[in-house]
């Protein structure tokens, strides 16, 4: 099943990849938004520019990537904004509605496309996200239906505090998320399905693992089960083969949720210009 798929992917050559990038805003209003007056979160200015035109430039700067989607209940403000209009003259970026959560909008959107695999997705708070790890992940996710970005604790403390982050445990290590996801097969849809009840408890661990079983759960609070150990059963759950792609980059961790990561990547990104 999708081991003969990622198997044959694995000994294909160059792969063209379609971008969903993720951009809009969550129920209730983003108190950073509101922090910075605008309207939505990827409009924040950073480094001079809105935030998203950041992470855009630097995905179209990936010779791979074939086609960017900017996803969000308003694509068309976002893509009128003065920083993202001289990217849209690159001719791969289009807008597309989000609608009930992130993975009800993925596959909808999805749904739309004609054979897209593989699927990156990333999201418009990520401004460090550089071309090296994008292509890192993209080749790392091969072999699986669906990849998942993290970083390890021992890597994040290069040069951030690993104990003002949400980590996910395990047997062998403590990962943080990179906001990198690599869908690489139609088996994804069911597990898209599945995420999408599961969204509501991203930062409970414990309670993803509970609605994946309660031994799963029972091995993941006792820490009896490695990283990969547990995407496997995971996967097997959800009927895909899935792979946890640890990053060699600290800075994959960093995106921006609160004024004080706003500031270190204000600062991060004014060393780059000197």
């Amino acid at each position: 099943m999708s081991t003969e798929r990622s198997t044959s992917a694995a000994k294909a050559g160059p792969e063209s990849w379609t971008v969903i990038l993720l951009a809009g805003s969550r129920p209730g209003g983003d108190p950073l938004s509101a922090h910075f007056g605008v309207s939505t979160k990827a409009l924040i200015p950073l480094g001079g520019r809105a935030m998203i035109a950041h992470v855009l430039e630097n995905l179209l700067s990936v010779p791979a990537v074939a086609s960017v989607t900017i996803l969000s209940q308003d694509p068309e403000r976002i893509m009128r904004h003065a920083d993202i209009l001289p990217l849209l003259k690159d001719g791969r970026v289009s807008g597309a509605k989000s609608t009930d959560g992130i993975a009800n909008s993925v596959a909808s959107h999805l749904e739309t496309l004609d054979q897209p695999w593989p699927i990156l997705l990333t999201t418009a708070d990520h401004p460090l996200l550089d071309r090296p790890m994008i292509e890192h992940f993209m080749a790392e996710s091969r072999q699986s239906d669906v990849a998942v970005g993290l970083v390890s604790r021992s890597t994040l403390s290069r040069i951030a505090d690993p104990t003002k982050r949400t980590w996910l445990k395990f047997r062998d290590d403590a990962v943080s998320g990179a906001n990198l996801f690599a869908l690489r097969s139609p088996a994804v849809m069911e597990a898209l399905r599945y995420w999408s009840s599961l969204e509501r408890h991203r930062k409970q661990p414990w309670r993803m693992a509970a609605k994946l079983g309660p031994a799963l759960l029972f091995n993941v609070l006792l820490r009896r089960l490695t990283l990969d150990e547990a995407f496997d059963r995971a996967g097997a759950r959800l009927n895909v083969q899935a792979k946890a792609v640890r990053l060699p980059f600290p800075l994959a961790a960093v995106d921006v949720d609160k004024v004080s990561d706003h500031a270190q990547v204000e600062t991060i990104l004014a060393q780059r210009r000197t």
